[in-house]
């Protein structure tokens, strides 16, 4: 009889673990740069956890390189998927040269949504000259 019902909490657990869904970001990102030092940009899509952890730090979820002065002007896709109890904290973190001194590399983070529990996919354009930037989103079905 024990052994029927552990094997029966052992299943349930596996069924309720089956059920958890991951959520999936997609971005298409393009970058602006009226001058850039660099012809490349390093984009990353990451995942925030927790505020400055050193236990546990931010995940890359996707990265690539960003090829400026393409016609027509570049679109990179970054893909990645994940399971937070308390919902993912995703944004883009871009390394580029789009600044005025040829040997000055800077960072650039744009975050896209807060406690998202839903798959999304979104479109982002970032001026690096400006640090501006527009995103726009939408919920896609998994």
């Amino acid at each position: 009889m024990k052994v029927l019902l552990l094997l029966f909490c052992v299943l349930s657990l596996v069924e309720s673990i089956s059920r958890i869904r991951t959520t999936v970001v997609n971005a298409q990102i393009t970058l602006r740069c009226k001058a850039p030092k660099s012809p490349d940009a390093t984009v990353f899509l990451m995942e925030r956890d927790f505020d400055d952890s050193a236990i546990d730090e931010d995940d890359t979820m996707d990265f690539s390189t960003y090829t400026f002065g393409k016609s027509p002007e570049m679109k990179l896709t970054l893909e990645g998927e994940q399971f937070e109890f308390s919902g993912l904290d995703p944004y883009i973190y871009v390394t580029h040269n789009c600044a005025k001194s040829p040997d000055s590399w800077r960072t650039y983070t744009v975050d896209l949504m807060s406690s998202m529990y839903y798959s999304r996919t979104f479109d982002i354009i970032i001026d690096l000259d400006t640090e501006t930037s527009i995103i726009n989103y939408k919920r896609i079905q998994t």
